[in-house]
């Protein structure tokens, strides 16, 4: 006849599987308490248990999740993984169809006591606060983080740690805190925190650097007197903005004119100019921690007389960390645009923001 059987046992909510480790697995005989210390394990890992009936008897586990916050997939052989949020002991419960055979069955015609047991440790989770908020609001438990960004890493429950990273500064260190800043690099790195009883868990962090530019107009600019030209001031955004930039420098390297033609034909009198560092090239400016900075795109003023005329720059970007020597290291270009028209009309374009200015009438 079938019965109803419930195990309702205490076990940890985090396992830690070290490369090599083998899965925990615990056998658990019907009619017969059982206490098993489960150790110090790391979030996300799988915590696996036999259950073994009488001899002669059944047990199938109750779907979905088997009455258990983890979930307890298979049977006999029962597993569950360990949610990451969360930490300590957890109270939760295995249930299933228990059957046995009648009288002289071998396993008798009753249910067998409740099933119950004790997991007798806390449980070792990692947790990372980054020192800087993104600039979009993404929590500062976040693991995609900047190059260059300052994280601080703690265990739950707290305690005395030895701590490794596979990049970034230091590469180690000890306590129950542990403040890194992440490679100038981009790329995944591995935060390991062992205990003083030699258990492992990890933590990845994933290192990115800029990678696109979105820019607002703040000003447009105007010739003097008498000339053309003229061009926008704009801030320009860092992206992604679920980062923190703000330990970072970008550069615009140097560009020669590209499609030069009309009023800036390099044989004629106004050869168009490069992009060099009267234009701002080779500059480190320091990205601020909303990934901002200002840039300014704008033609030099010419007198006439004027004629149809463009040119463009394709200027390499390099950023670098604030602590940082040397030329710094490549994330795209922008493409800089420049039209004249016969009346003096100067349309400059960057960042996929366009402005025209005007000739400005008057004496030179």
């Amino acid at each position: 006849m079938p019965y109803r059987l419930t195990i309702l046992g205490l076990f940890a909510l985090m396992a830690a599987l070290v490369a090599g480790e083998v899965t925990p697995t615990y056998s658990i005989p019907s009619q017969n308490l059982f206490n098993h210390d489960f150790g110090v394990k790391c979030a996300g890992d799988v915590l696996a248990l036999n259950v073994v009936a009488d001899p002669g008897c059944t047990i199938t586990a109750n779907p979905p999740d088997n009455g258990s916050s983890a979930g307890w997939v298979g049977g006999p052989n029962y597993t569950a993984v360990i949610p990451a949020n969360y930490s300590g002991v957890h109270l939760g419960k295995f249930s299933g169809t228990y059957t046995c055979p009648g009288p002289g069955g071998g396993g008798g015609s009753g249910a067998p006591p409740v099933w119950t047991g004790m997991a007798k440790t806390d449980v070792l989770r990692i947790i990372s606060h980054t020192n800087a908020m993104a600039p979009d609001k993404t929590p500062d438990t976040r693991t995609i983080i900047a190059v260059c960004e300052s994280v601080e890493f703690k265990v739950l429950p707290a305690q005395g740690m030895q701590w490794t990273a596979t990049a970034g500064t230091p590469l180690t260190g000890s306590g129950s805190f542990f403040d890194w800043d992440a490679p100038h690099d981009p790329g995944s790195v591995t935060i390991t925190a062992t205990d003083p009883q030699g258990h492992s868990c990890t933590i990845k962090m994933e290192v990115i650097p800029p990678a696109e530019i979105s820019a607002r107009i703040t000003l447009v600019i105007h010739p003097p007197p008498g000339k053309a030209g003229g061009g926008m001031k704009v801030v320009v955004t860092y992206l992604p903005t679920s980062v923190n930039f703000g330990k970072v420098d970008s550069m615009e390297g140097v560009s020669l004119p590209i499609g030069a033609n009309g009023f800036w034909d390099l044989n004629g009198p106004h050869p168009a100019p490069p992009h060099d560092a009267a234009a701002g090239a080779s500059n480190w400016v320091g990205i601020n921690f909303n990934n901002q900075t200002l840039d300014t795109a704008a033609s030099i003023p010419y007198a006439p007389p004027w004629s149809q005329g463009e040119y463009s720059w394709d200027i390499p970007r390099f950023y670098r960390c604030r602590d940082e020597e040397g030329g710094g290291k490549p994330y795209g270009s922008n493409i800089q645009n420049f039209t004249i028209d016969a009346t003096g009309n100067v349309t400059v374009a960057k960042f996929g923001k366009t402005s025209t200015s005007p000739a400005t009438p008057g004496a030179p």
